[in-house]
């Protein structure tokens, strides 16, 4: 059986690209995105919001974590090292040069 952080964390990885979809087409069709300028990293104008779709994704699903009493530290760590292995993985490295 898969338990149930494990489940509850690809609920996460889900809700959280099924939510940043959806944020991104909003704040395309509304031109809510942010133009570079001489500071951005980016190029081209990029959709604003995907960030807000992530924090509720990982909220809720923590909630639910926390509501279940399933909530460890052994899942916490695995939380974390996760996020680290993905930073990592698409080459970003803000939260490799934080530590």
């Amino acid at each position: 059986m898969i338990p149930a952080s494990v489940l509850v964390f690809l609920l996460t990885v889900l809700l959280s690209v099924v939510l940043t979809g959806l944020v991104r087409s909003y704040a395309l069709k509304r031109n809510l995105v942010d133009y570079p300028n001489s500071r951005s990293l980016h190029e081209i104008p990029i959709p604003r919001g995907g960030g807000a779709a992530i924090l509720v994704s990982v909220t809720g699903c923590l909630s639910v974590l926390v509501a279940t009493k399933t909530l460890t530290h052994t899942c916490l760590w695995h939380g974390l090292s996760a996020v680290l292995v993905s930073d990592y993985w698409a080459g970003l490295t803000t939260i490799m040069t934080c530590l």
